[in-house]
């Protein structure tokens, strides 16, 4: 259930953790101002970003609310397999602009795809053509996020993959005008890119690019910060669970699994399951008795499914859900 098992995960010292905490808070802080409340040289902040970086230890993304730009279906597809080995399925959808994250899995299912549309009509265009067709899939079955309770995106396994956000961007039906879109993709495509720099290729004023930044920042549409590897920062095992609760408990099961920080998300599903929820932890043995001992053993959960992660084929780091908890 180890993320990588053939990685050696860089050193992180302390200081590489306080510049990380600062840029979750500010990922447009600059180098200035981060050696400044760190009292260290601006030229060790700009070399040890830059070793995080090219590490693959951190990156400062702008994660864009999904609701906020009217991608409101958010579902969990189980895959199963047969014919053809999950990692050369998984390939195949990699592609798939939709799939905002993508896990080989063991146990009864062999993949999980995290699947985010603007509709529940687009969603089920994805799944009957997009998914269903793919040489190799089987059957697939949908939980559907009803309610997200928590979604954690200070963590994700970071590798080279393909951006999806401007094809979900310019699909959706969102409040926000063409200029707003242009101005998160261009920060999604380089969050620490200048104001300066944006509005050039915008062809609009810099202010305009910094009140329109700050706005969508302080209304809780934009977020930009650092995501950690989640490896390299000590998570090395995670999963899927599907928990069903006992008649008339859902309510009170929900704020039991809110009370794990090792779910970095939480969902009211729509499916076979009450919620649908992703675990990291720190190793392996720690997953299996977060699992089978402390969330099976709630009084008002009557059972739990947990579909262990094996490899994170993708992760998109640009999307979330704020108006959580």
């Amino acid at each position: 259930m180890t993320l990588d098992s053939t990685r050696d995960p860089p050193t992180v010292d302390d200081l590489d953790r306080a510049l990380v905490s600062r840029l979750r808070e500010d990922g447009r802080a600059t180098n200035r101002g981060l050696a400044r409340s760190l009292d260290v040289t601006e030229r060790t902040v700009a070399t040890r970003l830059r070793r995080l970086s090219d590490a693959g230890l951190v990156r400062v993304v702008a994660v864009t609310d999904m609701e906020a730009f009217g991608l409101t279906a958010l579902a969990f597809v189980l895959i199963r397999v047969a014919g053809r080995r999950a990692d050369a399925v998984a390939e195949d959808l990699v592609g798939l602009d939709e799939a905002i994250g993508l896990a080989t899995v063991t146990g009864s299912e062999d993949l999980v795809a995290i699947v985010l549309c603007p509709s529940h009509a687009r969603l089920a265009d994805v799944l009957a053509e997009g998914i269903a067709v793919i040489d190799g899939v089987t059957s697939l079955h949908c939980e559907l996020a009803a309610k997200v309770l928590r979604f954690d995106s200070q963590y994700g396994r970071i590798t080279p993959q393909p951006r999806s956000g401007s094809s979900l961007l310019r699909a959706a039906r969102s409040p926000h005008d063409d200029l707003d879109i242009e101005i998160v993709l261009a920060l999604q495509a380089d969050s620490r890119a200048s104001n300066r720099s944006i509005a050039a290729s915008l062809d609009v004023s810099e202010a305009t690019v910094r009140a329109r930044v700050s706005r969508l920042v302080d209304n809780g549409t934009l977020r930009i910060q650092a995501v950690c590897d989640i490896e390299s920062f000590g998570i090395t095992a995670f999963g899927f669970l599907g928990v069903r609760a006992e008649p008339g408990q859902v309510e009170p099961v929900g704020r039991s699994l809110l009370r794990f920080d090792e779910l970095g998300l939480v969902a009211r599903s729509i499916g076979r399951y009450d919620f649908i929820a992703i675990l990291a932890t720190t190793s392996r043995e720690r997953a299996l008795r977060t699992v089978q001992r402390e969330i099976a053993g709630l009084e008002a959960v009557a059972t739990v499914d947990f579909h262990e992660g094996s490899t994170a084929v993708k992760h998109e780091f640009t999307w979330a859900n704020f108006g959580t908890g």
